[in-house]
């Protein structure tokens, strides 16, 4: 099975994110902080990373570029969650790299879209 890591500080959309990947066949392992989720990439495998973009201790752009440093090709695995607006440069800047944005609220139908899975 993929694995599939969930960074996120709120444990009820961590839950749910979780719940609907494992429906879709992915194991899945969640952190509730950016720095927890940059020490889980040193040492996992993973086909994809999910993370949110509003957390205490770090954002999700900042996250990403301390994954990029580590493994370049995460770039393309990894999906920015948000519930807010985001700002145009972080936007772009996530894109740019060739990451994807997951926008909440999400359904069932978003993640199979994003993962392009029928």
């Amino acid at each position: 099975m993929k694995k599939i890591l969930i960074i996120d500080d709120d444990r009820d959309v961590a839950e749910v994110l979780s719940i609907y990947l494992e429906d879709l066949g992915f194991t899945t392992e969640i952190v509730h902080d950016g720095r927890s989720g940059i020490q889980m990439v040193k040492t996992g495998n993973y086909a994809y990373i999910f993370s949110d973009w509003r957390m205490p201790d770090l954002k999700g752009d900042e996250i990403f570029r301390e994954i990029y440093k580590q493994d370049p090709s995460i770039a393309q695995r990894f999906i920015l969650l948000t519930g807010a607006l985001l700002d145009k440069d972080t936007e772009e800047f996530i894109l740019s790299y060739g990451g994807r944005i997951l926008k909440k609220p999400f359904r069932m139908q978003h993640l199979k879209d994003l993962l392009s899975i029928e």
